[in-house]
């Protein structure tokens, strides 16, 4: 049977350089190839076909699940054309550890860490957390269970000392190692304090860094000066269920409220149980930024909201796909026009190819 190393982490261009240099030990074969995209692919689109068609109570997972299971081995011998062992890097193997340690139960994963690195996709403070949290959490709560099948390597240490970092692990691999380190160097990117601080201020990254051995900072008086940090904080005690502390917070913030700052509060409420004030701020968001994603895919989660008709029609049109996608769920959950929801999810397939 074909093993398979997977490589994962937060985004990194070091993690494809471990990669190309794994791929040079003896039977071993790297793969440009999106193997998580294309299990959880097969296993949603199958679900949400069945709830679509055989209604919201449909349980799918109870064949689709084992069929994954089946196929995930097959398709690891295939990518591998006869080597040994399977190499392959990408983001995603660690944000579906989960998944892809059940579906590969042979396989071992490669966790490459860092205390947050500089996201140009982070166009906002806020944004910041969603860059490296994601891929972090699943990490750490997968990888008591993986046991001696996963392996942590600190991302400072891979840039300090390359080859050495590429011999321990070898050798934990069962590989036989290459002599040293050839080619690119791993790139050593320290965050910057503004990454720094938006980790620090979200109660889950804070805790993923501390859980990964990095020391988080002190943002109080960032918190006082930034308005910005201040709901990226209050959003996350939100999340957290803290909600005693994130009430006063937002309260005072909503006096100069933005888009993210609505929906802050409309989750807040929502938590409160107070839903016909969530589902206003919800719109208010909308009403305020109509790009404003989050508020969106929020409102239409409100499946037992039937009023939220009345704006179906908008969001059918809109050109965000995960717009379209919250509210299919919405309609199917609703019972309503099963087709439409099949063509309103019209969800855009990106290629499998990692590069």
């Amino acid at each position: 049977m074909t093993r398979a190393i997977l490589i994962g982490g937060p985004p990194n261009p070091n993690l494809h350089l471990l990669e190309g240099q794994l791929a040079r030990c003896e039977g071993v074969r790297a793969v440009r190839f999106h193997v998580s995209a294309l299990l959880e692919r097969l296993r949603e689109a199958t679900q949400f076909r069945a709830s679509v068609w055989q209604g919201v109570h449909a349980k799918a997972s109870q064949w689709v699940d084992p069929a994954v299971r089946r196929l995930a081995p097959e398709l690891a011998a295939a990518l591998a054309s006869g080597a040994d062992v399977l190499v392959n890097a990408h983001v995603d193997n660690a944000r579906h550890v989960e998944l892809l340690a059940d579906a590969l139960p042979e396989a071992h994963f490669v966790f490459v860490a860092h205390a947050g690195r500089d996201d140009a996709r982070a166009e906002h403070v806020g944004a910041i957390p969603a860059t490296w949290t994601p891929f972090v959490e699943p990490w750490l709560r997968a990888r008591d269970a993986l046991g001696e099948r996963g392996t942590t390597v600190q991302d400072e240490q891979l840039a300090r000392d390359p080859s050495g970092t590429l011999a321990a692990l070898c050798s934990s691999l069962g590989l036989r190692a290459a002599a040293e380190w050839v080619g690119p160097r791993p790139i050593e990117a320290a965050p910057s304090q503004r990454t720094l601080e938006a980790l620090s201020a979200s109660v889950a990254a804070r805790r993923a860094l501390e859980a990964l051995g990095y020391p988080a900072l002190d943002v109080s008086s960032a918190l006082a000066r930034d308005p910005a940090l201040a709901t990226l904080h209050a959003r996350s005690l939100v999340d957290a269920g803290e909600l005693e502390r994130a009430a006063p917070l937002l309260e005072r913030l909503a006096r100069a409220p933005t888009p993210a700052i609505h929906t802050a509060l409309a989750l807040l409420r929502r938590r409160q149980g107070r839903h016909d004030e969530a589902v206003l701020g919800f719109l208010r968001a909308i009403q305020a930024d109509a790009n404003h994603v989050e508020a969106w895919t929020h409102l239409f989660a409100m499946t037992e909201r039937d009023e939220l008709r009345a704006v179906a029609d908008f969001a059918r049109q809109h050109p965000n796909v995960k717009v379209r996608s919250a509210l299919a769920r919405w309609l199917v959950a609703r019972g309503l026009d099963a087709e439409a929801a099949e063509i309103v999810a019209s969800v855009e397939h990106q290629g499998w190819q990692t590069r």
